[in-house]
């Protein structure tokens, strides 16, 4: 099963785990009064809520993480993945975070030997 495409990329390794953020945004009127009362100028929520989506890949050859850092190297692009709140694969258009990736095994020999221990990246919606 294909949880995470980018850009219709269907052959990238399926994410370990993937978290999905709901995120609303508020406009510039949004903020609290003298009084301490609060005014919220929601310019996006509910169905419209912007997504992060934190993804994580265990165990990468050098090929397998190539294939993906390479997947997310333009400045934007669209990612199909399961949305939780529609209730089925949503496609948005993101950019991508920081991307982090720790090496597991060290001393290889040839660039083949080395496995990757994780790639955690984040997409946020544009």
């Amino acid at each position: 099963m294909i949880y995470l495409t980018i850009d219709g990329n269907t052959n990238l390794k399926t994410p370990a785990t993937m978290q999905i953020d709901l995120q609303d945004i508020h406009g510039s009127e949004t903020g609290r009064v003298q009084d301490g009362d609060m005014f919220l100028d929601r310019i996006a929520g509910g169905k419209r809520a912007k997504r992060k989506i934190n993804c994580t890949w265990t165990g990468l050859t050098m090929s397998e993480i190539s294939a993906l850092l390479q997947a997310m190297e333009k400045e934007s692009f669209d990612i199909c993945y399961p949305d939780p709140y529609v209730g089925d694969f949503r496609t948005a258009t993101v950019y991508v975070g920081d991307r982090s990736a720790p090496i597991f095994r060290t001393g290889a020999q040839q660039a083949d030997d080395i496995v990757w221990e994780t790639l955690s990246a984040n997409f946020i919606e544009l």
